[in-house]
């Protein structure tokens, strides 16, 4: 009787960690989307995101990055024209050039995507590390739901 009560009792368990989206980790989880376990992971945090674009506009910043560079898009990076995709964020959240991932990202795409933060603008002022903004090709990408949502961020060593 006790070990049938074990049985369900673990049974009981793991159905209501699956069911609430914790589950244990594993080393082969670390691979998930990206296939890669080589990146150190300096730190993980939760941010909400925001698409932005290369724009003259006041509210876009226009088509450099807060060093001068030209600003890179996701799409870029997906077409293969691109190294990184270039993330605006509060300067004092990281260094310029921190790598990072976005794993809603990663999971969409089904790939390693190579995320830095090079840019910043008046909207993150004190923010923090709970906004960034997506460099996406035009207004319309980045109006897309993952960008626009709660996104989990994993900081990388270089």
């Amino acid at each position: 009787m006790h070990r049938a009560t074990l049985t369900l009792c673990s049974a009981l368990a793991m159905f209501a960690l699956l069911s609430t989206g914790c589950t244990a980790s594993t080393d082969d989880d670390e691979a998930d989307v990206t296939g890669n376990t080589d990146d150190a992971l300096t730190g993980s945090f939760v941010a909400r995101g925001t698409g932005y674009y290369p724009d003259p506009s006041a509210l876009e910043g226009g088509y450099n990055d807060r060093k001068g560079k030209p600003l890179t898009t996701l799409q870029q990076f997906l077409a293969g024209d691109a190294d990184y995709v270039a993330v605006a964020m509060d300067s004092t959240a990281f260094k310029y050039g921190q790598r990072l991932r976005i794993r809603e990202l990663e999971s969409k795409y089904g790939r390693s995507i190579v995320f830095r933060v090079v840019d910043t603008g008046g909207a993150f002022r004190g923010k923090g590390r709970t906004r960034i903004d997506i460099c996406t090709k035009n207004q319309q990408a980045s109006l897309d739901p993952t960008i626009n949502g709660l996104l989990h961020i994993d900081a990388l060593a270089d």
